[in-house]
């Protein structure tokens, strides 16, 4: 069959335009909130949409083993496994974002001094307690219906495994901080 430019074209006006990979929003949902700073602890929750500068659209993939009883291999599917995703967060003067974070992080795993033990304790919380839903929604900003939210995932039982270190430099006087958090997950699902 031969390319033919009209069928490209009305390919597009009948799909849409394609779609753009900066409107978006996240939104942090935790059980259980770790106080900021003089407890404002529901204000980086609030104010995530707009300090996330970059994220990902989570992958999938399937898990298979090799099965044959009989000629060829067969790939069978054995369960999914999901893939982590990192978020990039500008972090303000009064350093919210990267509070938040670690504060999880303690939340996690005490990181506090023990004043019974002289040291850190190190307990590691109840899975239940330290996970979230991250939600990612795509917007649509160039239709009738503006800043209508056209496509939502969900990350279930999320929690930060790494806050990655910031470089800090002379030469950088003119740049934002930024937090790159990476987010484990158990499942995530399409919400329309």
């Amino acid at each position: 069959m031969a390319f033919k430019i009209n069928e490209f074209r009305s390919s597009f006006v009948a799909g849409g335009e394609p779609a753009s990979p900066a409107n978006y929003e996240v939104s942090v949902l935790r059980k259980y909130l770790v106080p900021l700073v003089a407890g404002d602890k529901y204000r980086f929750e609030n104010d995530v949409k707009f300090r996330c500068i970059s994220c990902s659209l989570p992958g999938r993939l399937l898990n298979t083993t090799d099965r044959s009883t009989y000629g060829p291999n067969r790939k069978i599917v054995t369960s999914a496994l999901y893939q982590d995703v990192t978020f990039s967060f500008i972090v303000s003067n009064d350093k919210n974002e990267l509070n938040y974070f670690e504060e999880w992080h303690n939340f996690i795993v005490d990181n506090n001094v023990n004043a019974e033990s002289d040291g850190f304790s190190h307990d590691v919380a109840y899975y239940d307690d330290y996970v979230g839903d991250i939600t990612i929604s795509l917007i649509d900003v160039k239709s009738e219906k503006k800043n209508r939210i056209k496509y939502t995932i969900s990350l279930l039982e999320a929690y930060p495994i790494s806050v990655e270190e910031i470089p800090l430099s002379w030469d950088n006087n003119n740049e934002f901080i930024r937090v790159n958090v990476t987010v484990a997950y158990r499942n995530w699902v399409q919400k329309i």
